[in-house]
C-alpha cells in the first residue's frame, strides 16, 4: 500500500473514531448503554491514534488531524 492510501485509511479512522466521541458525549445520559459506549468509542479514538502515531510518528501524526479537523470543518 503506498504512502497516500495508508494516510488516507488512518486519516478515516481517526476521524471516525472523534465523530463517534463527539456522538456520544452529545448523547450523555449516564446510562449503563451510555458508559459501554463511551468506554468502546474512547478505546477506538486512542487505538485510531495509537496507529496513526506509530505508523507516521508524531509529527506527521499531528498533520494528519489537523487536516482531518480542517477537512471536518468545510464539510460542517
Amino acid at each position: 500500500m503506498n504512502d497516500w492510501y495508508r494516510r488516507e485509511a488512518l486519516a478515516q479512522r481517526l476521524g471516525a473514531a472523534e465523530r463517534e466521541m463527539q456522538a456520544v458525549v452529545a448523547a450523555r445520559d449516564g446510562s449503563p448503554e451510555w458508559r459501554t459506549r463511551y468506554v468502546r468509542a474512547k478505546a477506538e479514538y486512542r487505538m485510531a491514534e495509537a496507529a496513526a502515531l506509530a505508523e507516521l510518528g508524531p509529527r506527521d501524526a499531528l498533520a494528519l488531524v489537523e487536516n482531518q479537523h480542517a477537512a471536518d470543518a468545510e464539510v460542517g
